[in-house]
């Protein structure tokens, strides 16, 4: 049960970095347009 729970724990780290990259990629792509 504790290793469950430690498993889902890396789970949603892992998916809440990817969350934050994606979100950082996207704020990237709009500072571009907005120099354009």
């Amino acid at each position: 049960m504790v290793y469950y729970l430690l498993k889902v724990k890396i789970i949603l780290q892992i998916y809440s970095v990817k969350l934050t990259y994606q979100a950082m990629q996207v704020q990237k792509q709009t500072d571009k347009y907005i120099i354009i």
